[in-house]
């Protein structure tokens, strides 16, 4: 599943709905996500998401990680991926020194996020 539209991207989402609202929809939607893949027997995925130029600088910690932390079930996402980094103005990932550098950390080490360079080398 692609979204965009539950995290902030500011030209997705209308502008009267709260945060705690679009928060709610986006857990919401990872649910039935799993739930949907659960009953396929598929592997449930985030394939596309993010917030260009993280005017969020706290984004990552406060709405990607969130529902992880409060909905067990959604450990079952095989993976999360943001969308790319194309130039200083089109960016989902910090680069070195941007406000949100410190919360993309925080997130890169929290305990339910696992990175590709953590994994064991599977074809060695």
């Amino acid at each position: 599943m692609d979204n965009y539209w539950d995290v902030g991207a500011s030209a997705n989402y209308d502008k009267n709905q709260t945060r705690a609202a679009q928060d709610s929809l986006f857990a919401e939607s990872l649910l039935t996500l799993t739930k949907i893949a659960d009953k396929k027997n598929k592997i449930a995925a985030l394939t596309e998401t993010g917030n260009n130029a993280l005017k969020e600088h706290d984004w990552y910690s406060k709405r990607l990680i969130k529902p992880l932390e409060n909905y067990p079930q959604l450990h079952k996402i095989a993976y999360i991926m943001v969308w790319r980094n194309a130039n200083e103005n089109h960016f989902y990932v910090p680069f070195s020194g941007h406000p949100a550098t410190a919360d993309f950390i925080q997130f890169m080490n929290h305990e339910l996020i696992l990175f590709e360079n953590e994994l064991p080398k599977m074809y060695q």
